[in-house]
């Protein structure tokens, strides 16, 4: 794919980082640019030691998200970032990777091959000149960039002091809503997450979880939309379970018999319309007309 140099005059030059404090002057490109306006993205950040958990909560949570049309953005690390962009491709997504060195070096070396896979099919962004090498102090300042161009930002697993903690920290900055999975208690990668719900953070206990959030976001309230005179099977039967009393999403799942990745986007979707109201614990109810 072909490489692009964006200044802040660009046309391409994305708007959400036009706004930050301190724009990248020049973004270095490689790859498809329409991604960066065609779609909601949400960062996947965490450590570079990621625990069986944290890979397993990634594999769990993301493909209903790119089902959903989210774009995922991560910064190529080992570990979490890693396991979100394989996990995006895997499933025929579209991912961003934010580079903390010039976009022809490889880091770390070992992620060569999903560099160029993601240069190919998605987008690699850096505000690091060609051949700039990997040095500490670019990761944390890339950061900015990751939540900049994100409607949400997830943090999966990070001890005290890792970088997903500073990106959580811009978007909260930036405005930009921030979730986390819960952790064991005593596992040191699940210290940052459960400190962030603690402090304010969203936890993330299912994709829906995230999509509503970017439901809100993404598409602005407005009236209701008209209710259309002939549902979808599986609309009518939701609406049916859902007329005469609240339900537990997990109970929703056993009375329709579908899976979690076939039911989520219909109740973001009746959410979205303002047929059904998100009450807490994951719990639906018809919304008042």
């Amino acid at each position: 794919a072909k490489a692009h140099i964006l200044p802040l005059t660009h046309s391409d030059y994305p708007d959400s980082l036009r706004r930050l404090p301190d724009p990248p002057p020049l973004l270095y490109a490689k790859g498809n640019l329409t991604l960066l306006a065609d779609r909601p993205w949400v960062a996947v950040v965490g450590t570079r030691e990621a625990s069986p958990y944290g890979i397993q909560m990634v594999r769990t949570l993301l493909p209903d998200l790119i089902r959903a049309g989210t774009g995922i953005i991560s910064g190529l690390a080992r570990g979490i970032d890693t396991e979100a962009h394989e996990t995006t491709l895997r499933e025929n997504g579209a991912t961003i990777a934010i580079l903390g060195a010039g976009l022809d070096i490889a880091y770390p070396r070992e992620n060569r091959l999903l560099l160029d896979r993601i240069g190919e099919s998605g987008l690699l962004l850096s505000e690091f000149p060609f051949s700039t090498p990997p040095e500490r102090m670019n990761f944390p300042k890339r950061n900015r960039i990751i939540s900049g161009l994100s409607r949400a930002v997830l943090v999966v697993e990070a001890g005290l002091k890792s970088g997903a903690l500073i990106t959580a920290d811009y978007a909260m900055e930036q405005g930009i809503d921030v979730f986390a999975i819960p952790g064991n208690l005593t596992s040191d990668k699940s210290v940052g997450p459960n400190r962030l719900i603690r402090d304010g953070a969203h936890p993330c206990l299912a994709p829906a979880d995230l999509l509503s959030a970017l439901g809100r976001l993404v598409l602005p309230k407005s009236k209701p939309a008209a209710k259309p005179e002939t549902d979808p099977p599986e609309i009518h039967r939701l609406l049916n379970l859902l007329e005469h009393t609240p339900l537990h999403v997990d109970e929703l799942i056993r009375q329709t018999g579908t899976s979690p990745a076939e039911l989520h986007p219909l109740l973001l979707e009746l959410e979205m319309n303002g047929r059904i109201t998100r009450q807490a614990g994951m719990r639906y109810t018809l919304a008042l007309s």
